[in-house]
């Protein structure tokens, strides 16, 4: 009988060794997987960055001659109004430029006006809010 429970106690320890090895195994191929997974989706993250970054620069470039016909637009209308071509030519490009800064010198202000008018919460006063609205509950159902 001592052969048997041996022979049991090795095939016991046998079979804990494998599943250790298969739990081993597995938890590898689950972090091979795990990594390859992410390596794709990052691949598609960066290839998608870069469609974004050039179209960016795509749609810099579109507005950029937009605003040199609207220069040169204006330029002509300076002509047709009677000034020289030299003062045209200089007087428009600087018109166009004034009139961009002074709208994004007031989009900017516009901006800043609503960022400091929304500050954010703190703790406390969420806390404290969410408090009150609980007693004015309570109020009402009392």
């Amino acid at each position: 009988m001592d052969t048997i429970e041996t022979n049991t106690d090795s095939t016991f320890l046998q079979i804990i060794r494998d599943i250790r090895n298969d739990i081993a195994v597995l938890f590898h191929q689950e972090v091979a997987l795990a990594k390859s997974e992410v390596k794709a989706k990052a691949m598609s993250y960066g290839k998608n960055a870069i469609f974004i970054g050039v179209s960016s620069l795509m749609g810099l470039y579109a507005t950029f001659f937009l605003f040199l016909a609207l220069s040169n637009l204006i330029g002509l209308g300076l002509v047709n109004a009677g000034l020289s071509v030299a003062l045209a030519s200089w007087l428009a490009p600087f018109l166009l430029a004034l009139l961009l800064g002074v709208g994004a010198v007031f989009s900017t202000l516009q901006a800043l006006k609503a960022i400091t008018k929304n500050k954010p919460l703190t703790q406390k006063s969420v806390g404290a809010r969410h408090d009150k609205k609980i007693l004015v509950a309570e109020k009402v159902k009392g």
